[in-house]
């Protein structure tokens, strides 16, 4: 901090313009990332073409937690021969070695050429490789300590040090002011995708980490990012197998059917099912609703698991059950498993009169309803045994036209007319034909993108101050007892709590790793006939 380069960084980070406005938060993220207990860095990146670029950091606003993992660290970082010049996001990790996995440079590159809106914007990437090139050395290990068993799969990767930096600093969507800001910026990451699905690319890792935020200063408004490309793969690829020993994706927030067979392709309604659950994620998180322990219900839908009879965690039976269903269900009878209530979101009192009910309601409703008739089509069409669908209150009441609403633009563009797009129909299927119909909307995103598109600018009227402050508790939740630390640290030290700042990456949790805790069971516990929910026991202190 007191070296002439600490001097401009510190310079360059209070440097406050005067007409500052929402994008100065990059500036801000520098700014608290330069504490003088932390040392500064002038990181270099080898570039392609022989072309070094040097960049000055201070903490990272992003660290993986514990040993085990890529070690991923993301910083708020300034060209170090242009301080004066515009901030980017840099990224510093230890990506997997295999032919069949691109740079995550390289994917970006891709998709920059090919206009893919609402992606970070690459600037430069590559491997280190001065002094020397760093490649794990633990895989080799274990070979050599296996030697004489000829047909052991190493479960270890090879990884090499890699650094990226990308033009936006993002921040995570946790951050968004109102319902319809978020439907907004999650239209832009959804849009981002299909766009990228039509150049042959499938992101594979939806997760409420990776759908970040950033304020576009050519439309001065807020947008959605879908950051971390590392694991998406090229959609011709006709490989049987997958490309790692592992299943890759975010636990909460991966379809049940991904979580319910690991050996599945990744497809475009295994994604879109994964949008729905961050949409859940952060809704109940911060809009008001009538669920009376949002700890309980994030525990239940998105870290609970079960036992499948081959030995390995599958889907919580609560994810599942609202799959099959279609009904988000807060609270279950045990012995009957059955719905006892469902989640509904409800209109915010205004400021004038705090202690009256509001009775109209809230357009999330129509939203998660919609796309959750989509689902349990999808998931009633697929050969496994469908829970029966539980009685249910009535739909609720249709939402009001609009006032004036700013309006959100869509790709750069105004939002087209109300009536061009197709109004959807709540009420359930009583055909196969008709189920088909409604699962035909999750093959492609032409469905949910105008779902979101009507919601933002059709006859709905949102309330004007509906996000609260977030009812998950300061000290997080209690996680299963037999999840790995590694894999399920995620909520409480990244999108629990504070999320995801900048282009840096969600944790991931590894199939590889919860196979190998159940590969340890014993040999009863292995050769169970019936599917179980684990329950809660006794948390893991965190490392």
């Amino acid at each position: 901090p007191t070296s002439d380069l600490g001097k401009k960084m510190l310079a360059r980070a209070t440097k406050k313009p005067a007409d500052a406005g929402p994008e100065d938060y990059v500036r801000e993220l520098f700014e608290k990332s330069l504490k003088t207990d932390w040392s500064w860095w002038k990181l270099r990146v080898d570039g392609e073409h022989g072309v070094v670029r040097h960049f000055l950091v201070g903490e990272p606003n992003f660290q993986a937690p514990g040993v085990a993992g890529r070690g991923t660290r993301g910083y708020v970082a300034l060209d170090a021969d242009n301080i004066d010049g515009q901030f980017y996001y840099l990224k510093d990790a230890w990506r997997v070695v295999s032919r069949q996995i691109d740079k995550e440079g390289k994917i970006l590159q891709f998709l920059n050429k090919n206009g893919v809106k609402y992606i970070p914007t690459l600037e430069c990437h590559g491997d280190i490789i001065s002094p020397t090139i760093q490649l794990t050395k633990t895989n080799q290990l274990w070979k050599d300590l296996h030697k004489r068993k000829t047909s052991a799969v190493c479960p270890f990767k090879k990884h090499q040090h890699y650094r990226i930096v990308v033009k936006e600093v993002g921040q995570e969507m946790a951050k968004f002011e109102r319902g319809r800001q978020l439907i907004h910026a999650l239209w832009c990451c959804i849009f981002a995708h299909s766009e990228a699905y039509a150049k042959g690319i499938i992101h594979r890792d939806i997760s409420a980490g990776n759908l970040l935020r950033y304020f576009d200063q050519s439309t001065g408004q807020w947008c959605g990012l879908l950051n971390d490309w590392e694991m998406s793969k090229d959609t011709s690829s006709k490989r049987p197998k997958g490309r790692q020993l592992d299943r890759t994706g975010t636990w909460q927030f991966m379809s049940a059917a991904a979580l319910e067979s690991p050996t599945k392709q990744i497809a475009v309604e295994d994604e879109l099912e994964s949008f729905f659950h961050v949409l859940l994620f952060l809704a109940i998180r911060f809009l008001q609703h009538n669920c009376d322990n949002v700890a309980d219900f994030m525990h239940a839908y998105f870290d609970d698991f079960s036992t499948l009879n081959s030995g390995r965690y599958g889907c919580g039976a609560r994810k599942l059950l609202c799959m099959q269903t279609g009904r988000i269900a807060l609270k279950m009878d045990t012995d009957s498993k059955t719905i006892v209530s469902l989640l509904k979101f409800t209109w915010p009192p205004s400021a004038d009169r705090p202690h009256e009910v509001d009775t109209r309601s809230h357009p999330m409703n129509k939203i998660i309803e919609t796309i959750l008739g989509w689902l349990q089509a999808h998931y009633s069409l697929m050969p496994v045994t469908s829970a029966e669908t539980p009685a249910a209150p009535g739909p609720a009441a249709a939402a009001e036209e609009s006032d004036e609403e700013e309006v959100l633009l869509l790709a750069g563009k105004p939002p087209r007319d109300p009536t061009e797009l197709e109004d959807e129909q709540s009420s359930a299927p009583v055909s196969r034909e008709a189920q088909e119909a409604l699962a035909q909307k999750l093959y492609t995103h032409r469905a949910m993108l105008e779902l979101l598109e009507r919601a933002m600018h059709g006859k709905t009227k949102w309330p004007p101050l509906d996000k609260m402050k977030d009812q998950l508790p300061e000290e997080g939740y209690k996680h299963g007892a037999d999840i790995n630390a590694d894999s399920t640290d995620l909520l409480k030290h990244g999108a629990q709590r504070g999320g995801t700042s900048g282009a840096g990456p969600s944790r991931k949790r590894r199939s590889d790793q919860v196979e190998q805790a159940a590969a340890q069971e014993s040999p009863k516990r292995q050769k169970s006939a019936t599917r179980r929910s684990i329950r809660t026991r006794k948390p893991r202190r965190s490392s």
